[in-house]
């Protein structure tokens, strides 16, 4: 079985807003990412100058459902678990309702949530692969629960620790949160079949 170079990123993710100042300040605020650049009607957030997430203004923009086609989640790839602890922090302490589950997947550990219109967010760190194991020629993988009151405690610093406890205003720079990636999306579809025979076309045509 053929996987991926562990070195294989992806671009950032461009998502039409609603309300640009509520989610601006929720990926800035909130999963404690930069903003980068803010023109007109667009906002991009990264970390180290890395564009991650572009946000482009469209008013009377309606709310996706769990069962429309498009977006399932943006997955935020941490270079470690004290990054990954002190965003979980921050989304418990400033918005704890958003917060879906959670997802210990032997390969990873992952944390998921909504942002505040509706699209899917999974806050992850990639186990080192010397680490995974192999079953009849996959990698095995699994959904076990994680409490995420236990992780943030395991591993958050104290320096992250207080950044998440002062406020947005007051905030210098937290080294933790650097070195965040898009490591993959998840789409939903209304046809499987049809789906699937798109993506096969598209990678026989490579």
């Amino acid at each position: 079985m053929t996987i991926l170079p562990a070195e294989t990123r992806m671009a950032g993710v461009s998502l039409d807003v609603g309300d640009l100042d509520a989610m601006t300040a929720f990926y800035r605020d909130v999963l404690l990412l930069d903003v980068i650049a803010a023109r007109g009607g667009v906002v991009t957030l990264g970390k180290g100058g890395q564009v991650l997430v572009t946000l482009r203004h469209r008013p009377g923009l309606p709310r996706g459902t769990r069962r429309s086609a498009g977006l399932f989640h943006t997955a935020l790839l941490h270079p470690d678990q004290a990054a990954l602890a002190a965003v979980l922090a921050s989304v418990a302490v400033n918005s704890p309702d958003l917060y879906t589950g959670s997802g210990d997947h032997l390969v990873s550990q992952a944390f998921y949530l909504d942002d505040p219109e509706g699209n899917g967010v999974e806050l992850y760190y990639d186990r080192p692969r010397t680490e995974w194991t192999w079953q009849n020629g996959r990698v095995k993988m699994a959904t076990l629960f994680i409490d995420p009151s236990e992780f943030i405690l395991g591993h958050i610093t104290p320096e992250a620790r207080n950044y998440v406890e002062s406020a947005p205003d007051t905030r210098g720079a937290l080294a933790e949160a650097d070195g965040q990636v898009v490591g993959h999306v998840h789409l939903k579809v209304g046809n499987t079949a049809a789906a699937k025979n798109f993506t096969s076309t598209c990678s026989a045509s490579r």
